[in-house]
């Protein structure tokens, strides 16, 4: 794969991994602030935001442990969407999503390093 494309998808890769960042912030808050009615639109875009950040992410780096682990948290996250528990979905996000977010950049960061791809 030439460099271009790698930092093309290393690019889309940390759009994601911020897009997610920020949104289960601001979920964290609304749930904080009962505000539920904004709350199922929002699990959709951080779902749809994993499954880019996932898609770009394998053009990368091939981690295996890293989906598994991903698709393993959606599925309790969709459960929890299902019984509309939002306290257990802020958990997961904030407890294990953040998580694989930071190891997502951390691992760019070093695909850059390695790979010496420049601005």
């Amino acid at each position: 794969m030439d460099n271009l494309l790698i930092k093309n998808n290393i690019l889309k890769t940390s759009y994601y991994c911020q897009s997610i960042y920020t949104s289960i912030h601001l979920f964290n808050d609304l749930v904080k602030g009962r505000k539920y009615e904004l709350l199922n639109e929002l699990i959709l875009k951080i779902i749809e935001d994993i499954s880019n950040c996932l898609n770009f992410y394998s053009q990368v780096n091939k981690d295996v442990l890293v989906i598994n682990n991903v698709n393993n948290m959606l599925e309790k996250i969709f459960d929890g969407y299902k019984n509309l528990d939002y306290f257990y979905v802020r958990d997961i996000l904030i407890y294990e999503v953040i998580d694989i977010i930071e190891n997502i950049f951390e691992n760019l960061r070093n695909v850059i390093i390695e790979q010496k791809i420049e601005n």
